[in-house]
């Protein structure tokens, strides 16, 4: 049988303190030579610049496969795009592409009037301009803004879903599934 396969996700550090932190951590990780290592992208991008600096420095440091996350959220497509860019750029192959959290909890999500709108179309727009590997977010049971599921079943069933799945090539699980819930992984 053949070993596990892991994988690491970071957030982008906001201290020099936590900088220290982050890399003495990346540094102790590698050695277990993870699949890829990701970083995240803070709620509404607040973490934009950091996320492309620490995704940057992981891939010319150490050599990793490193995952950017990316998200829709109050940026517009051609703001996405250039960031997309950036990471071809540096040589980041690997996007993991979400619709994206608002930057104050609760707050009900409305897309950039000239940007992704969801994954799906953020999914497409990336693979329109590079050959990029796509992750994106997958929910085994209800989707986190539903508050049951009847709320979520018609994204289930929707077209943007199939699209979306269909493109990915990784479904990244917020939370484990049951026996129940097999094909239940809205993106």
């Amino acid at each position: 049988m053949a070993p596990p396969e892991v994988s690491f996700e970071f957030f982008p550090p906001n201290t020099d303190k936590m900088a220290e932190t982050l890399w003495r951590s990346v540094e102790r990780l590698a050695s277990l030579k993870p699949k890829f290592v990701s970083v995240t992208y803070g709620a509404g991008g607040t973490t934009r610049e950091r996320t492309h600096a620490t995704v940057e420095r992981i891939v010319q440091e150490k050599g990793l496969t490193t995952a950017a996350h990316l998200t829709c959220v109050a940026a517009s497509r051609a703001e996405v795009d250039a960031v997309a860019d950036r990471y071809w750029e540096a040589g980041v192959r690997h996007i993991v592409a979400l619709r994206g959290d608002m930057p104050e909890p609760g707050q009900t999500y409305t897309p950039a009037a000239d940007g992704y709108a969801y994954a799906s179309g953020l999914v497409a727009g990336l693979l329109d301009r590079h050959d990029f590997e796509i992750s994106v977010a997958a929910y085994p049971e209800n989707h986190p803004e539903a508050r049951n599921a009847q709320q979520t079943a018609p994204w289930r069933r929707s077209s943007s879903r199939a699209e979306c799945l269909a493109l990915a090539e990784y479904q990244h699980h917020q939370r484990p599934s049951g026996p129940g819930n097999a094909g239940n992984l809205p993106c």
